[in-house]
């Protein structure tokens, strides 16, 4: 008997555990060719969010990262005060896939000094869910290893599970993906609003590959397992 209520508690215990883990949304803004944002949402519990934010506008930066108050299921606000003591209220306003964020101040300053963001960045605007991993995974195989599972299945092998989903996520998010001939060999690129061209993948025909993504490169050639060839590094 002692052993069944144990049991039980371990599931009880196991249950409470799981059910907190709540999944985290990402949402990309309407870019532009100089900006790119991107904010990640998770319930943390039953009346509040976590909202990080990452804001590219050109070279400016900004990041934003507060606990929100949930009002309505659909409603989120947080309230302020920035460096110079500038009260402001950030409010999302969720709708289906979409997600909209308006910045509010009495003050006569920009957003972008309320927030401490770089000149001309902004939080504010309207958001779009992000794709899930699987449709990435789809676009990758389809469009950067032109449908070669073998391919595939060797970047995996060699970057491992975590970092093969990185890599696919970076390429997957690219705003576009496009082939450019660089010292005569044809690169697959992935360009990202604001960013520009952010990573890159070669094959040759003699089994070898290589790859750049977030500033970190990869290859099962040996002579460049830690620096990317010539025709790769103006992406590292």
């Amino acid at each position: 008997m002692k052993k069944i209520v144990l049991i039980l508690l371990i599931i009880f215990v196991l249950f409470l555990l799981t059910s907190c883990q709540t999944e985290q949304l990402w949402y990309l803004a309407d870019a532009t060719e100089t900006t790119m944002n991107t904010i990640t949402v998770r319930k943390t519990d039953q009346d509040h969010l976590h909202v990080k934010a990452e804001c590219i506008n050109g070279v400016n930066t900004g990041c934003f990262e507060e606990d929100f108050t949930l009002i309505t299921e659909n409603l989120a606000v947080y309230s302020g005060r920035n460096y110079r003591g500038y009260g402001y209220t950030v409010i999302l306003n969720f709708s289906d896939d979409k997600l909209k964020v308006d910045v509010k101040n009495t003050e006569s300053a920009t957003e972008a000094e309320l927030l401490w963001f770089g000149d001309t960045v902004k939080l504010s605007g309207k958001y779009s869910l992000e794709k899930p991993d699987f449709e990435y995974i789809n676009i990758v195989i389809e469009k950067v290893f032109h449908s070669d599972m073998d391919l595939a299945q060797s970047v995996e092998s060699l970057l491992g599970e975590e970092e093969y989903a990185v890599f696919v996520h970076n390429f997957g998010m690219s705003t576009s993906i496009y082939e450019e001939e660089v010292q005569g060999h044809k690169i697959i690129k992935g360009r990202l609003n604001g960013l520009g061209d952010w990573c890159g993948f070669y094959s040759s025909s003699d089994g070898y590959f290589y790859g750049v993504y977030d500033h970190r490169c990869f290859s099962n050639d040996p002579v460049y397992q830690n620096n990317p060839p010539a025709f790769l590094s103006a992406l590292y």
